[in-house]
């Protein structure tokens, strides 16, 4: 009997030890999962943090041509991971305003827990976000203190296929004129006679900064065809001339001439200015006046109003004016580039006077009888007035050109000047 009982006596012994071990191996292993619920945790935030930094520096890219975008790029970038934590702690970017390092025209700027990498040659920015050493909690009993967290995102603007928001004014991309260009600067001026024709060359923007060696000369808004001598790169700043053509009564295409056309019908239809709606005047003047949400696809054909909409156009660009009427344009130092100042909007470019304009190829053959036109390119402008052009019996919009237009919808293989963002690499 006594052997039975101390028998049972040392089951129970080693039982004990045994739940010992299990429970500390239990309590081991749900530390160990503490820890590396907090660590995946940070590593998600940093992976946010990535995404959202190279968004925000890639969004430079759709409001200044790229090669200029760089310091803005940076420092959204910047400003982004700044705002942002790693399990519950700031990041830390002190430096990123140290000279960037330069390779070709590339920019790398490295920080304390961060690096911004910009790629204007193809509207790229790379973040990349880091955490030395984050702290662990259990795993310390372990010898494990911390480990290193880090998180990788690129982004680009690249060419969309559309844009909503788009004015029903039709213009021809840019070319270079073989007789008409009495002064020979590559671009309109008043009083020159351009018209375009079979001795005319054209070749739009592919939207590469860099040219590749063979690459046909492009003639189209946004290249650096007519930059002159540092007064203008890649047109961003120039003024322009744009006046309402007749279909019925001239279709040889001249430089800031444009055709009235007829849109998809607004989705969100708000009615201020114009009746939404139908194919005539008063929808025509709503589409100035409002923005009209259907998506205008690039490689798409629409139907051109009859008529030159002298009076809509009028009244629409009036109205729209009307509503920043303190915004102006002001070059920038030595005239080139600039900005918009006194706009009632906080940001310039939300203002209603920045509008998007489509431009088509201007060697196009327009069909006989009622005209149809397809775009190839969506241009981003600032109205500066709708006024007398001077030397002229006719009323102008003159606007400032400026860059990309931020796009909607799918991707695109045209429209270099119509961009979205996107999350690459």
């Amino acid at each position: 009997m006594k052997r039975v009982v101390g028998r049972f006596a040392d089951r129970r012994g080693a039982t004990i030890v045994l739940v010992a071990l299990s429970t500390a191996a239990i309590l081991a292993v749900g530390a160990i999962s503490v820890d590396l619920a907090m660590l995946l945790k940070m590593r998600g935030d940093a992976q946010r943090t990535a995404d959202a930094a190279a968004l925000a520096g890639a969004s430079a890219y759709l409001e200044q041509p790229s090669m200029l975008a760089r310091d803005s790029a940076r420092d959204r970038a910047f400003r982004f991971v700044a705002e942002n934590y790693i399990g519950g702690h700031g990041i830390d970017t002190s430096g990123y305003d140290a000279p960037p390092v330069v390779k070709g025209s590339n920019w790398t700027i490295v920080a304390e827990e961060a690096t911004v990498e910009i790629a204007p040659a193809i509207y790229r920015v790379r973040v990349t976000v880091r955490r030395p050493i984050a702290p662990t909690l259990f795993a310390r009993i372990l010898g494990i203190a911390g480990v290193p967290i880090s998180a990788f995102a690129a982004a680009e603007a690249t060419n969309a296929g559309g844009a909503k928001c788009v004015k029903p004014l039709a213009m021809a991309d840019t070319w270079e004129e073989a007789t008409g260009d009495t002064d020979a600067n590559d671009f309109w001026d008043n009083g020159e006679e351009w018209e375009y024709g079979p001795d005319d060359y054209y070749e739009p923007w592919d939207g590469e900064e860099i040219d590749e060696p063979g690459d046909p000369v492009e003639t189209g808004y946004g290249s650096s065809h007519r930059d002159d001598n540092g007064t203008w790169v890649r047109d961003y700043g120039r003024q322009l001339i744009i006046k309402p053509q007749n279909p019925q009564v001239d279709q040889v295409i001249k430089p800031g001439h444009f055709f009235a056309w007829d849109m998809p019908d607004d989705p969100i239809v708000t009615t201020t200015c114009g009746n939404a709606g139908g194919s005539g005047a008063q929808d025509y003047k709503h589409n100035i006046c409002e923005c009209n949400d259907a998506e205008v696809s690039l490689g798409q054909e629409y139907e051109v109003k009859p008529g030159n909409m002298v009076g809509p156009t009028k009244t629409a660009f009036n109205y729209l004016t009307d509503l920043d009427p303190d915004a102006v344009w002001v070059p920038g130092p030595g005239g080139t580039g600039g900005t918009v100042e006194g706009s009632d909007w906080a940001e310039w470019r939300d203002s209603p006077r920045v509008i998007k304009v489509a431009l088509y190829d201007p060697g196009e053959e327009f069909k006989s009888g009622r005209i149809s036109i397809t775009f190839n390119n969506i241009a981003l402008m600032f109205v500066e007035k709708y006024d007398r052009e001077q030397g002229s019996n006719e009323d102008a919009v003159f606007a400032r050109f400026l860059d990309f237009a931020e796009g909607s919808g799918a991707e695109g293989v045209g429209g270099p000047l119509v961009k979205i963002l996107r999350l690459v690499e």
